[in-house]
Parts: C-alpha cells; sequence; structure tokens
C-alpha cells in the first residue's frame, strides 16, 4: 500500500529551512555596525524612515526566522510520523500473509494441523488497523511595507553623510546575497517536498514568496540609501530639505500619498514605479472623483509634458502620457481637459482590445449581433475608425482629415456612466483645429446604427468647409468637425419630454468646456460652433442655458426651445457668439416637434431673436445650384432629388460652414 513520503526530502528541507533560520538570526549582528554608523548623521524625515526600515527589517527577519523554526519542527514530526505509519503498514501487511496461511489451514481437513493454527491466532492477534493521522503543515509569512518617502509639506530638513549611507547599502547588499542562497536552496527543497511527500496536507504556505519579498526589500532598502546618498554628494551639502527629496523619491510613495500634481512631477521612471506598486488604481480615483475641473486637468496633463508643432499645432503625446494611457485608457480616452491626440490613443486602445475580443468571441459561438448590444456599439465605432482589413480610415486627397474618437463609453446605463453609451469621432485634428464643429443628432440615433453614418456627415462638412477655406484665407488643414453622441439622445416617446435633452446639454458642456482649456494650454485659439439637429437643438439649448462657450449655436430643423428659454438672450454663449437657425420650409416634423412638448417655444417667432438662414436652395451668381433641403433627415445622398440639412453642396449645408469659419456676411438668404 504505502505512502507518498520521502525521507530525504523532509531531510533536505529541515536542514535548508534550519540553515536559513540560523543565517537570518545572525544578520542583525552583521548589519549592526553599519546601521549605528548610518544613523550617527542621518537625522530628519529621511532619517526616520530609515530607522524605521531597519526596525522593520529586524522584526521581519524574526518572524521568518520562527517561521522556517517552526517548519523544520513540522516537517521532522511528520517524518516521524511516517515513519509509524509506515512500520503499521509493514506489520499489518506481515500479518494478512500469515493470517491467510492459517486460514488454508483451518480448510485443510486436518485436525491436528487446524489445532495448532488455533493456537498460533492466540498469539498471534492482528495489529493496529488505525492507519496514523497525516500531518498538517502550515508555513506563513509576509514582510510589511517599508517606508521610503517621507511626504507631507517638506517644510524639514535631512542631514546624512553620504560615505557611511553608502558602506550601509555595502554591508546590506552583503547580507542579502548571503541569505539569497538560502533561500534558493529552501525554495527548492520545498518544492521537492511538496512533491514528493503528499501524505502531508499542506494547509497554508506563503513563506517561499514571502521570502523572496523580504530579500526584494532589502535590496530596494540598499538601492534607496545610494540613492539618498546620491542626492547629498549632488547637492554638495550635509543638508537637504525634505521637499526636494521627496521630489526625487516621489515613485515610493504610497498610493494614498500621491495627489494629482504629485504625479505631475514624477519622470517616466519614477511613474513606470508608481504606477507598478499599486498607483494605478490610485489614478483611476484621482481622475474619476465628481467635479473634476477641466482647466484643472487640461493645466495638469500639460504639465505632464507633450510637444507641439508650432506651424501644424500637431500634438505629440509625452512619455509620461503614455504611460497614464496605458495604464487607464477608458478613464483618459475621456477626461475632459486632455488633449484629443492622446483621447484617442487612449479610446482606440480600448476599442481594439474589446473589438478583437468580441470578435473571437462571435467566431467561436455563432450567431447574430444584437441590435442595440455593446458588441453592436463597437462594431460600428470599428467601422467608423478603420477598413475591412482592419487599416485606419485616411483620405489620400486631404491627409489632414485624420479620425479621431474623443470619446468612448462602452457601457449600458448604470454600468459605468451614468448617461449610458456614448461615443464621439472627429474629423481633423481637434488639437490644432483652428475652427471646430459639434454635430449634435436628433431623436433615436444610436452609436450602434448611425455612428458611422454620422461620422460621413461629418466628413462631408469639412469637406464643405474645406472648399470655402482656401478662397476666404483660412487654412483648410485647421478644420474639425465633431460627430458627436456623447450621449444618445431621447429616443421614441421620449420626444415628448426635454429630460434627456438636459442630460445631453450637460455632457455637451462638459465636452466643449474641456476642449477650450486643452487649447488655452497648447495656446491656441479655435472659433466653435455647436449645431443641433431637430431633438439635437433642444440639447444644445439646454447647454446654453447654463453657458456654453461655444461663438455659434445653429438650429437645424429646430422642434422649438426648451423651457425657460424665450428669446436668445437666455442662451449663454462666449462674448459676442450668435444663434442661428435654418428649417425649410415645409420641415412638418419640425412644426409637430414644437408642440410634441406643447409648450416649447417657436424660433420662428420674430421675439426669439435668432439669425435665420436659407435651407430651401439658391442659385449663385456663377449658376451653380445650391440645393434645397426636402426632408426633415440629415443626409439622404440626393435619392430621387431629396435631400437633407446636412448634405454636402445644399444651400444649408453650405451656411453651415460658412458659420463655422466666421462668414456669417456671405449667409445667403439670411434674415437677421
Amino acid at each position: 500500500m504505502g505512502i507518498a513520503f520521502d525521507d530525504g526530502a523532509a531531510d533536505a528541507l529541515i536542514t535548508a529551512a534550519n540553515s536559513a533560520d540560523e543565517v537570518l538570526r545572525d544578520e542583525g549582528g552583521f548589519l549592526y555596525g553599519a546601521v549605528e554608523q548610518a544613523v550617527q548623521d542621518f537625522n530628519g524625515g529621511y532619517g526616520r524612515l530609515f530607522r524605521d526600515a531597519c526596525a522593520i527589517r529586524s522584526d521581519d527577519r524574526g518572524k521568518l526566522a520562527g517561521v522556517l523554526a517552526a517548519l523544520a519542527e513540522d516537517v521532522g514530526e511528520a517524518k516521524h510520523r511516517a515513519q509509524q505509519e509506515k512500520a503499521r503498514q509493514k506489520n499489518m501487511e506481515a500479518w494478512q500473509q500469515r493470517d491467510n496461511i492459517r486460514k488454508q489451514h483451518l480448510l485443510s481437513g486436518d485436525i491436528a494441523e487446524a489445532s495448532v493454527t488455533v493456537a498460533t491466532m492466540v498469539l498471534d492477534p492482528m495489529p493496529e488497523s488505525t492507519p496514523v493521522p497525516a500531518p498538517a503543515v502550515s508555513a506563513v509569512f509576509s514582510p510589511r511595507d517599508r517606508p521610503r518617502f517621507a511626504g507631507g509639506p517638506g517644510t524639514g530638513t535631512t542631514s546624512a553623510d553620504p560615505d557611511k549611507l553608502r558602506g550601509f547599502a555595502s554591508v546590506s547588499r552583503t547580507a542579502t546575497n548571503t541569505l539569497n542562497s538560502h533561500s534558493v536552496a529552501v525554495r527548492n527543497a520545498w518544492s521537492s517536498f511538496t512533491a514528493s511527500c503528499s501524505w502531508v496536507t499542506i494547509e497554508t504556505e506563503s513563506f517561499v514568496a514571502g521570502f523572496e519579498r523580504l530579500l526584494a526589500a532589502n535590496a530596494a532598502d540598499a538601492d534607496w540609501i545610494e540613492q539618498v546618498a546620491t542626492a547629498f554628494e549632488t547637492a554638495g551639502s550635509g543638508s537637504i530639505e525634505d521637499s526636494m527629496l521627496n521630489r526625487l523619491f516621489i515613485q515610493y510613495a504610497a498610493p494614498n500619498q500621491v495627489g494629482l500634481n504629485d504625479i505631475g512631477t514624477m519622470s517616466a521612471a519614477q511613474l513606470k514605479v508608481w504606477l507598478g506598486n499599486g498607483g494605478t488604481a490610485r489614478l483611476r480615483e484621482l481622475l474619476t472623483q465628481p467635479a473634476l475641473d477641466p482647466v484643472a486637468t487640461a493645466t495638469w496633463w500639460s504639465g505632464l509634458g507633450h510637444s507641439v508643432e508650432p506651424a501644424t499645432g500637431k500634438v505629440t503625446v509625452g512619455e509620461e502620457q503614455h504611460l497614464l494611457i496605458g495604464a487607464l485608457p477608458d478613464v483618459i480616452g475621456n477626461l475632459n481637459g486632455v488633449t484629443a491626440t492622446a483621447r484617442d490613443l487612449a479610446n482606440r486602445k480600448k476599442l481594439l482590445q474589446m473589438h478583437d475580443y468580441l470578435k473571437k468571441y462571435r467566431n467561436e459561438h455563432g450567431g447574430d449581433v444584437d441590435e442595440g448590444s455593446q458588441e453592436g456599439m463597437v462594431n460600428k465605432i470599428w467601422e467608423s475608425l478603420y477598413d475591412s482589413e482592419g487599416k485606419e480610415k485616411t483620405d489620400r486627397l486631404d491627409p489632414s482629415a485624420v479620425r479621431q474618437l474623443i470619446s468612448f463609453v462602452p457601457y449600458g446605463l448604470k454600468q459605468g456612466s451614468d448617461t449610458g453609451y456614448g461615443a464621439s469621432i472627429s474629423v481633423g485634428d481637434l488639437d490644432a483645429a483652428k475652427h471646430i464643429s459639434y454635430q449634435i443628432p436628433g431623436l433615436d440615433t444610436t452609436i450602434d446604427h448611425d455612428m458611422a453614418s454620422k461620422t460621413k456627415q461629418a466628413y462631408d462638412q469639412r469637406a464643405e468647409q474645406r472648399d470655402l477655406a482656401v478662397p476666404n484665407g483660412i487654412d483648410p488643414a485647421r478644420l474639425a468637425v465633431v460627430a458627436w453622441i456623447g450621449v444618445e439622445p431621447a429616443k421614441d416617446l421620449g420626444v415628448f419630454s426635454n429630460d434627456q435633452a438636459k442630460v445631453v446639454g450637460a455632457a455637451l458642456r462638459n465636452d466643449v468646456t474641456g476642449v477650450n482649456a486643452v487649447h488655452q494650454n497648447l495656446d491656441n485659439t479655435a472659433m466653435i460652433t455647436a449645431v443641433g439637429h431637430s431633438m439635437g437643438s433642444l440639447g444644445v439649448m439646454e447647454a446654453a442655458k447654463a453657458g456654453l462657450p461655444v461663438d455659434n449655436l445653429v438650429l437645424v430643423g429646430d422642434v422649438g426651445a426648451p423651457d425657460n428659454v424665450s428669446s436668445v438672450n437666455n442662451l449663454h454663449l462666449n462674448p459676442g457668439g450668435t444663434v442661428y437657425r435654418g428649417t425649410y420650409t415645409v420641415d412638418y416634423t419640425s412644426v409637430i416637434g414644437h408642440g410634441a412638448g406643447w409648450y416649447r417655444k417657436y424660433t420662428t417667432d420674430p421675439g426669439f431673436g435668432a439669425v435665420t438662414f436659407g435651407t430651401d436652395g439658391f442659385t449663385a451668381p456663377d449658376g451653380t445650384i445650391e440645393p434645397p433641403t426636402k426632408t426633415h433627415d440629415g443626409q439622404t445622398g440626393g435619392k430621387d432629388g431629396i435631400y437633407g440639412y446636412f448634405d454636402k453642396s445644399t444651400e444649408s449645408s453650405i451656411n453651415q460652414a460658412k458659420i463655422s469659419l466666421g462668414l456669417d456676411d456671405q449667409l445667403t438668404n439670411a434674415t437677421r
């Protein structure tokens, strides 16, 4: 029968554990002189940290030594029990053989032999049949964290003798190297023991990894002390302000000791260490706190370091910024105050991860993509940015028509976002743009159904603006039109309410405020226009009620004004901002929309005060025809001679482009 227990493996573990125990207990004496020398002149905030670290190290090695000693005893006891069980099984096996022979004699029919057999049975009873209980071994150890960052206001000073600090580091490394060989021996012996002594129950074990972490902490202490010594040598003084040392050792800070401004002081190397030591969770906490100010965020993000090409306004993301994007793409990609270039990188990273995962899932499970699902949303955004071969969509004739995924919230309502699904794509570099247009769509627009078509609509409007830019002395490369579905608008019977428009308005205001803050930090000035179509017009007006930092507000096929808006005086734009509106003559959907809320004021009323631009068609002096809008839809492609408000080359689309470029004086069929 036998049991799985190798005496040799047990002896090897006992020897390794006892040897490591002895060396650990001797380390204190070995380090004592170096520690005493170092602390003579090491005072102040960082001197206290050193003393604390030495105390923790002493306490931890004592605990580990105790764990190893107990382990050796437990394994010794396990060996003793294993020997008892092996002997019991051996005795039982031998007795069983004798008993079988006796049973054969009893069945032989020889009365004399049977009598002798009965007598031997009395003299040879069955040995112990109850197995020796398998022992349990437990060895738990985890070292404590050692503080290496003083933090606080940094108003104190630290003094030290760098030579003595380096002396400690040298002795510490020698001790650690010695222990390292014992750690390896213990690890190997433990591995062999668990593989060949499975009869023993292993209840809880963490001492092997804990031993290795203890040595890693010792090595980190030596590195840290040498860095402190270098700081004093570089300063050429025996005393340094704690604030300066805090900047040098910010990567050692506990996550809760670090704020956004602290992150801004880290080098890329420091930031990488901090993120790897639990900083990612703290970063998420800092960047998702309620009411985070986009202006402050823009200043902070800019301080992390990026470069800007003066001639083109193109932003190149810095190394520290790349690290944060890699750590939290879902947060950075939707953080107002972060450059569009960085947000695009972050959102594409998240999009690629989700698209690859969902594509693999669909290939493995088959079936159709559900309407309105997260998968449908991801696929539609993908189609807006990449071709069938997975290459980024570009315009060979217009390289400046880049596409930037400036927001991407791939979660359902109450699953990561208070507003549900959301995504926005800018056609044109939003950071570099001198003219920016936001297009806010109407009723029933969804990401998974409309993102690609709304991106095309933005592309066509940018092309419209580009055609007008050159003859009017405007840089055609620095234009951006945003297909904005940062929040999906109302659906179905939501037409009878302004509730979702208020959500849309708040989100739009935050986004535009963020872009303005980014531009201020980039020293770039842009004319910004918000264009609301149908129910989207309610969203832009809701945003403007509380203040929307745009220069132009354009209402296209609007469905009336929201509550508390009786004139443009109730809409608050940038100083000198203008409200425009355009609706074709028989847009009954727009008329019905005005009545849908019953209380919505007609923007056509003379007292409302908006500048009306033409949408019913125009023939230019050179004979060029700008087709009229004949449907409430955004784009139809001119099917059957019917054009929507955003179809390229229509009077409506051209007038919108003129407004966005500041060419108000060139509007056709305008009423002021």
